[in-house]
């Protein structure tokens, strides 16, 4: 390496540090390889920052740049606790951009940062913080402290820093809820200024935490309602995803959505088009726009669906009971083609899907059907009786198959919830007309008839919601019994 010595070095530095602010990535790494033994802990950030930005828009070999990135943070980790924090964060940042992900340097960013974190400003902390949560590096203390951090000094927060940190915890799984509720009036004030992307990750943020907040939702999605055409395919998708997933109430946001989505569908891909879906399913919002839409455009790039995104949209289609033959046809191929992919809740949801929307099983016959019967141990109690339901709805529980599924039922019938109970008498009527002539366990089938009789007056109920679900069940077991 050649470099300069005595009095010129930090000339010599600055001189570098604008070389490489202008470089491109094979100039970066040229005076990397030839100068690095005169960078200091500038050098070596502004070095990082720029392959991080240009680095999509050039081939290099990936074993030249790996080796620059070892000589980078060799030079750079011993200068952590005394470089300027801007160093620090911008340097962890790169470091996460470029996915470079090596352990050892990871543990000595968080301990500088740790160290440091009340020196830290708003910007650092959302870098950081990104940083880890997108190398998923496991921090639970640094982005405890660093939250904290952030919470002191909320109100200085930009709103893509606010979105940035928001994203990056909960990414992480981090549910900070002071840094939560001090983001509440600054995401409120500062509505206007938020673009599509500070919107989408804040309010996934919020949603993915589990904090409903109703200020940040109304602020955020009246914003996003009014500037839905600015927002990308990906920012839609995850904005109404957010909003049905934290259970809030904003039809202007979803009609304005519903517009772009007819107009720009075929920007949405396979998962943005399940998750789109699944939020107006969710709202309890019709837009046959929507599903048209989507249905349309999920079908043109069916083979673009990874296996357990097909079961979910197929799912979607069916909660909503939007008929949709045309897509399940190509789904199902799809799947079948991938079978051995799809894990036993995923067909579980296929076959719900068929019997909820009365479609022909025919396809589901020899190729799903087999390799969920191999599979029922992994199905949860409720999946279980969903199966059953749906297998007897479309005409496919054979005596062979029952006996499969007896000790199945046996096991789970503990865990049975009431909406289950319904559909496993919904399923034995199905099978069996006369009353009295169960073909389920006979554990099961009393147990069942027992939670008929306790849940024939809903006013007893301490959840509402469930019961009115579970009640609009058992009306449809009641009116088979009375046929009977």
């Amino acid at each position: 390496a050649v470099s300069p010595s005595g009095s010129q070095c930090a000339s010599f530095q600055r001189e570098l540090n604008g070389r490489l602010a202008s470089a491109g990535v094979g100039e970066v790494l040229r005076l990397v390889e030839r100068h690095y033994a005169a960078f200091d802990a500038v050098n070596a950030s502004t070095a990082l920052r720029c392959l991080s930005r240009r680095r999509a828009t050039t081939s290099v070999p990936s074993q030249r740049l790996t080796a620059a990135l070892d000589r980078l943070c060799e030079l750079l980790l011993p200068e952590l606790h005394t470089c300027a924090p801007r160093t620090l964060a911008s340097s962890a940042h790169s470091l996460a951009k470029l996915r470079f992900r090596r352990p050892e340097v990871f543990v000595e960013l968080g301990v500088a940062a740790l160290a440091r974190a009340w020196e830290l400003k708003p910007q650092d902390i959302s870098n950081i913080l990104w940083a880890f949560a997108t190398a998923r590096f496991p921090a639970p203390e640094l982005f405890a402290v660093l939250a904290g951090a952030a919470a002191a000094r909320a109100g200085q927060f930009k709103p893509q820093e606010v979105g940035n940190t928001l994203w990056a915890l909960a990414r992480a799984g981090q549910a900070d809820v002071e840094l939560l509720e001090a983001f509440q009036p600054v995401v409120v004030a500062k509505a206007a200024d938020f673009n599509a992307q500070n919107v989408a990750n804040t309010l996934w943020a919020y949603a993915v935490l589990g904090q409903r907040s109703i200020p940040v939702f109304d602020a955020l999605s009246a914003h996003a309602a009014r500037h839905a055409a600015d927002f990308s395919a990906q920012n839609l998708a995850n904005t109404v995803w957010a909003v049905a997933t934290a259970g809030h109430r904003s039809r202007t946001l979803f009609d304005a959505v519903a517009v772009q989505v007819e107009l720009r569908g075929g920007e949405l891909n396979p998962q943005e088009l399940s998750m789109t879906a699944w939020a107006y399913v969710k709202a309890g919002l019709p837009a046959p726009g929507v599903f048209a839409t989507v249905a349309k455009h999920a079908d043109l790039r069916a083979y673009e669906h990874a296996p357990k995104a097909l079961a979910i949209l197929m799912w979607v289609f069916a909660s909503g009971r939007h008929d949709a033959r045309e897509l399940f046809d190509s789904l199902t191929r799809v799947a079948v083609e991938e079978a051995d992919q799809l894990s036993a809740r995923d067909i579980a949801s296929v076959v719900w899907a068929y019997a909820r929307l009365d479609y022909p099983p025919a396809a589901l016959r020899h190729a799903l059907l087999p390799q969920l019967m191999r599979q029922l141990t992994h199905l949860s109690a409720t999946e279980l009786c969903n199966v059953v339901w749906a297998m007897a709805a479309l005409g496919l529980l054979r005596p062979a198959t029952l006996r499969a599924l007896a000790p199945h039922l046996r096991a789970q019938h503990p865990f049975f919830r009431p909406a289950g109970y319904a559909q496993l008498l919904q399923a034995d009527i199905l099978l069996a007309p006369p009353p009295d002539a169960s073909l389920l366990p006979s554990t099961v089938a009393e147990a069942a008839r027992e939670y008929w009789g306790e849940l024939r007056t809903p006013e007893t109920s301490a959840d509402p919601e469930s019961t009115a679900s579970t009640c609009s069940l058992l009306g449809q077991v009641h009116d088979c019994l009375t046929r009977a």
